[in-house]
């Protein structure tokens, strides 16, 4: 039976992998690896990369790799020159200003909406029209393939860090009247998208410009706890005379019996026994008081429990 490949791939992978190799005698099969990956395509597509790479293209039929990217399901081809031009101009301003930015920040940037000022040419190519921030990473990393931009990786005493810069073909790139670039999107189904106050979906304005989170969600904050309030106002409080009560078993306390029994001695009772005999009374404290005449005395035993 024919085995599975899967490659999980991500523009976001280059510049993670390659601050850990760079230098290494395997970095040429790495930047093989990611131009694989950046084709992205079925099955005939990635067999033919494949194939490409080892030696053995297989060109028969006139299957070239731009006819099979042609008739790909699982891809879409896009031209992206004008995006290419519009982020190496924004790498080259940030170069040329003295700041290091890495992929995320040049996405960052690119995506941000532009004041009057040095990055004002962002308005006559935004990217966030049809470009999503992953479509805007794997550009980045299409032109690194192509040595448009170039890679400076900077050591520290934790991690390393892949900075931009522009690469040999950059300046091509700048003064190009009509740049050409295609390269392939992954096809992903549509997904919906719930939004909150918590949570909102990403906003534009007329022009396609991403616009803050805070300026998003104020309103929605607001509305969402006017609705609280009413909601909290309309609901009915219960009547404290539905409140279930428990009911407690009550014990009633016994009242201790005193049993007495008389001796048959013909001699009267003590006073001092019968005045004992009332306090017991009164203190609810059983008490037992047996008077034995089995004695030769006549005498009177008092037991208490």
């Amino acid at each position: 039976q024919p085995a599975n490949c899967v490659l999980f791939y991500s523009p976001k992978d280059v510049p993670r992998m390659l601050g850990m190799i760079h230098g290494e005698a395997g970095e040429s099969n790495f930047w093989a690896m990611a131009r694989y990956g950046q084709a992205h395509g079925d099955d005939a597509v990635c067999r033919h990369v494949i194939l490409a790479t080892l030696g053995e293209a297989d060109n028969t039929m006139g299957m070239t790799l731009i006819n099979l990217q042609n008739n790909c399901t699982t891809a879409l081809r896009k031209q992206i020159g004008a995006h290419c031009q519009t982020v190496t101009k924004v790498v080259n301003e940030l170069n040329m200003g003295g700041e290091d930015c890495t992929i995320n920040q040049v996405v960052a940037k690119w995506r941000a909406k532009p004041a009057d000022g040095t990055f004002s040419f962002l308005k006559d190519n935004p990217p966030v029209k049809d470009l999503s921030k992953e479509d805007c990473e794997r550009i980045i990393v299409y032109l690194l393939l192509e040595d448009v931009l170039h890679p400076k990786i900077i050591y520290t005493a934790y991690n390393s860090i892949v900075y931009i810069i522009l690469g040999p073909k950059g300046p091509n790139m700048l003064t190009s009247p009509n740049p050409r670039a295609e390269i392939s999107f992954p096809i992903r189904p549509k997904r919906k998208q719930s939004s909150s106050f918590k949570n909102p979906v990403a906003a534009t304005d007329e022009g396609g410009w991403m616009t803050a989170r805070s300026q998003a969600t104020k309103a929605n904050v607001a509305k969402a706890k006017t609705n609280k309030a009413t909601k909290s106002k309309g609901k009915a409080k219960k009547p404290k005379g539905n409140k279930k009560v428990s009911k407690k078993k009550v014990t009633k306390s016994k009242t201790p019996i005193v049993v007495e029994i008389n001796s048959s001695s013909s001699s009267g009772e003590d006073e001092s026994i019968l005045a004992r005999r009332r306090a017991a009374n009164k203190r609810k404290v059983q008490k037992t008081v047996i008077a034995d005449d089995s004695t030769d005395d006549d005498s009177d035993f008092e037991f208490s429990d």
